[in-house]
């Protein structure tokens, strides 16, 4: 992982070595010039002679991409569907017919049986069972998985199944047909509610415990959904250009790609939802930190417009990371959020200057703290 750095205005003896070392920079009394790392996402966003007023405040624009985790391999070389039975992956391949159990730390087939078809696009795990979708013959078939036994099975017409998904209650299946997904009663198969995909090509189809998540391989975009209207909460880049389906295991998203047979897991950040959302119009982040100086705590305070990915780091003088405090998804709404004044290693802070920096969606902002 790259080294965040944030240089200041304060050249301290510490910032000399480094100059010496490894060169000088263009320092000012009005100017910075700051690194950003996205961690493991494979995007770098730099920003160089920003002003600085009394608080440091800052913008830039910044892709906010789910983070890699790892990799392991799929089972075959057209892997579809994938679902997360709270220990391992499940996976179905169109062109070994089979369905497969996957260590999630190597990739290695832990058990697989013969799939009832040959197009199983999508998986569900309800608890107990195993569900699968054949899109040829627009039937899902509800398997044991100790053995790989159908126990029974759901007809539907008029639609093209794909992803489907379990979300503790009902069936969730995504149609590709008609751009709809449908919440189905898995013991009648009756439709309940039909909601529309965000875009034209999404396939695959998980439950995060909240709300859906789907993929789109034309715009190459993973999508969190509002199960209620099908409106977009929040929306990722997919790892992938061609993901397949997707599931979540209760922290991170894991996607399957048709491209290279890969299965990414990915951080896309905590879910964090609200009720009733008490929302502040603008364009600008709103973010307020007190008390300033710090002497035990301090109390942030923020208001999210638009659903993103908030972070809030803490940094030293010559930029180093000290605590990230908050990494989370969050959706319209305002919010507070306490720090102790101690490190990620739970170590006090010495006193002198530091860094809060927000990062949410697009938009960042900085603020000087001065701890005591």
């Amino acid at each position: 992982m790259k080294r965040n750095i944030l240089t200041t205005v304060s050249i301290q003896p510490i910032l000399l070595l480094l100059f010496t070392v490894f060169g000088s920079f263009s320092v000012n009394t009005q100017n910075v010039k700051s690194f950003i790392d996205r961690d493991i996402d494979g995007f770098y966003d730099e920003v160089s002679q920003q002003t600085f007023n009394r608080y440091i405040d800052y913008q830039v624009t910044q892709k906010d991409t789910g983070d890699v985790i790892r990799t392991i391999p799929a089972p075959g070389p057209n892997s579809e569907g994938l679902t997360w039975d709270g220990a391992n992956l499940w996976c179905s391949d169109i062109s070994n017919d089979s369905i497969y159990k996957l260590d999630t730390l190597n990739g290695s087939v832990q058990f697989s049986f013969a799939s009832a078809s040959d197009m199983v696009e999508g998986l569900a795990w309800d608890g107990a069972y195993l569900w699968g979708s054949d899109n040829a013959s627009d039937v899902i078939f509800k398997y044991d998985p100790a053995n790989g036994n159908i126990i029974s099975s759901l007809q539907f017409t008029d639609v093209w199944i794909h992803g489907i998904t379990w979300d503790g209650q009902y069936l969730w299946m995504n149609d590709f047909q008609n751009k709809l997904i449908h919440k189905v009663d898995a013991e009648t198969g009756e439709i309940l509610l039909s909601i529309n995909t965000p875009e034209d090509k999404c396939i695959g189809l998980t439950w995060d415990g909240y709300h859906l998540w789907t993929d789109d391989f034309s715009t190459h975009k993973l999508y969190c959904l509002n199960p209620d209207d099908g409106s977009v909460l929040y929306e990722v880049n997919s790892p992938t250009a061609n993901p397949r389906d997707l599931t979540w295991d209760g922290k991170y998203l894991w996607v399957m790609s048709w491209e290279n047979a890969t299965i990414y897991q990915l951080d896309v950040g905590e879910i964090t939802s609200v009720n009733k959302p008490d929302l502040i119009s603008g364009s600008n982040i709103s973010v307020s930190i007190y008390p300033n100086p710090v002497i035990n705590e301090v109390i942030i305070e923020f208001v999210v417009e638009k659903s993103s990915k908030v972070r809030i780091n803490i940094y030293d003088q010559i930029g180093s990371l000290t605590k990230t405090i908050v990494n989370k998804i969050y959706f319209p709404g305002k919010y507070t959020v306490t720090w102790d004044g101690k490190t990620d290693f739970n170590g006090k802070l010495p006193e002198g200057i530091y860094y809060c920096v927000l990062q949410r969606g697009e938009k960042t902002v900085s603020r000087k703290l001065i701890v005591k």
